[in-house]
């Protein structure tokens, strides 16, 4: 992410530097441009008077004339009549001239117009400013006065104006490079800090505190980060304090108990359970209830319980364990749906036994009574029925 912030800084910054240079240039050249041709039409208005009674004359010595003047001005002119004819140039004899009636300045002045024309010279291998004004007499156009200016020192100030930028850019670069190097620290270790924060919490060390960074956006996010892992850490030492009350009450249980999942996978069983079974608690974790308790009446009552998500109250005798009998209550798991079960055993053996021992004493005690008590009756009956007055019979 450093990386990716910092070459984002870089771009943004050549960017704005590379536009800020080409409108620099651009607006340098227009306003030269702008200069020089308000310049060349003041020296056309000075120029169109003073040629203008010569157009007449001696083209000689409007030649001479017309050469003096752009010398003066070092600008070319040309003279050039209504069908294009040049009548005299201050860089080139006008009999050598070619006709210059197809030029765009020169087509725009016959009209009337002030003629510009923007276009590089193959002859002179460099751009050339052209300006061009009618000369009038009685208002009648008798010739156009044109001048040309190289516009070889705009190239050279662009040119130097794009060396400025070039430098300009370099050391603004290099600027940017450490400004953008220390900017992206500043952003990108909060977050470094939050993912590594993340990784602590995540192997359960949950007293990381991110110290606050520099940028108020960020702040917000590690602020937010420590009040998580604060309630986190204060949610965890609940559920394992209450973890540990549910484990010391499990273990304490005299009654045994097991849970399932769904998949009658075991996921609990407490002391009293792992004694009952004769497994140990890493034994019987995740193993099938089946290959545990070997009951199927117990396996086939908690499955019932998974099946019809009822509660299941009963005795079942298991004969694996010394033909115990145990009171098992039975009931499901229940979340957003049935997760498990819970089961609980309690071994009655010994109250059985009990009542079976006290069933037998009453019985072999009514055994017992039930014969002195058949004489005695057989004696009172006798009695009653006379005998009383027989005194050997009441002696006996």
């Amino acid at each position: 992410m450093r990386k990716q912030i910092f070459l984002t800084h870089m771009f943004v910054v050549f960017v704005s530097l590379l536009i800020a240079g080409i409108t620099t240039v651009s607006i340098v050249e227009k306003h030269f441009i702008k200069n020089t041709e308000n310049t060349m039409l003041m020296h056309a208005r000075v120029i169109e008077k003073a040629v203008a009674k010569k157009i007449d004359g001696s083209r000689e010595k409007l030649q001479v004339t017309v050469e003096n003047l752009g010398n003066d001005l070092n600008t070319r002119l040309t003279i050039v009549n209504p069908e294009g004819d040049v009548l005299a140039d201050s860089a080139k004899y006008y009999r050598e001239m070619e006709n210059h009636l197809n030029r765009p300045e020169i087509k725009e002045a016959l009209q009337g117009k002030i003629g510009k024309n923007l276009r590089y010279s193959t002859s002179l291998k460099t751009k050339m400013m052209y300006l061009a004004v009618p000369i009038k007499q009685d208002s009648i156009i008798i010739a156009v006065l044109r001048l040309s200016l190289s516009l070889s020192e705009i190239q050279n100030l662009s040119r130097f104006i794009w060396g400025i930028i070039l430098y300009s850019t370099l050391a603004g670069l290099f600027v940017a490079i450490i400004i953008s190097k220390i900017f992206s620290i500043k952003i990108t270790k909060p977050l470094e800090n939050i993912s590594a924060a993340a990784g602590k919490i995540a192997e359960g060390n949950f007293d990381m505190k991110i110290p606050n960074p520099v940028f108020e956006e960020i702040k917000v996010l590690t602020d937010s980060f420590n009040d998580m892992t604060e309630n986190l850490k204060l949610t965890i030492d609940e559920l394992l304090s209450r973890n540990h009350e549910t484990e010391a009450i499990l273990e304490s249980m005299a009654d045994s108990l097991i849970a399932v999942n769904q998949n009658l996978k075991v996921v609990m069983l407490n002391p009293a359970a792992q004694q009952m079974f004769g497994l140990s608690k890493n034994e019987a974790i995740g193993r099938h209830l089946l290959e545990i308790i070997r009951d199927r009446e117990l396996f086939d009552s908690i499955n019932e319980v998974l099946t019809t998500n009822n509660t299941i109250y009963k005795e079942i005798k298991i004969v694996n364990i010394q033909e115990t009998v145990f009171r098992v209550h039975i009931a499901p798991i229940v979340g957003e749906k049935t997760l498990g079960a819970v089961a609980v055993l309690r071994d009655i053996s010994d109250l059985r036994r009990l009542e079976k021992t006290k069933t037998e004493f009453v019985a072999n005690v009514s055994h017992e009574l039930k014969t002195p008590l058949t004489s005695i009756a057989g004696f009172v009956e006798t009695l009653l029925d006379g005998s009383y007055k027989d005194e050997n019979n009441c002696s006996r």
